[in-house]
């Protein structure tokens, strides 16, 4: 693939990849050293919740298995 097409492609994805996400840019800031700058958002816990899907799985486990 010649440079031009290459860097048109890489512009389409990264359109591509911003609307899809909603994000305003497709790379993070890095530091110069090369380490990812966090953002805020990454800084929170990620909690799992109880959405009641293991029971769901478990019943139906137990049904298969009868």
């Amino acid at each position: 693939m010649s440079e031009s097409k290459q860097n048109e492609r890489t512009r389409e994805l990264g359109e591509l990849f911003v609307s899809v996400t909603g994000d305003d840019t497709v790379t993070e800031p890095q530091e110069p050293e090369g380490e990812k700058v966090a953002d805020e958002a990454d800084d929170e816990e990620y909690v799992v919740s109880d959405d009641g899907l293991d029971g769901a799985i478990d019943a139906d486990l137990d049904t298969a298995s009868k």
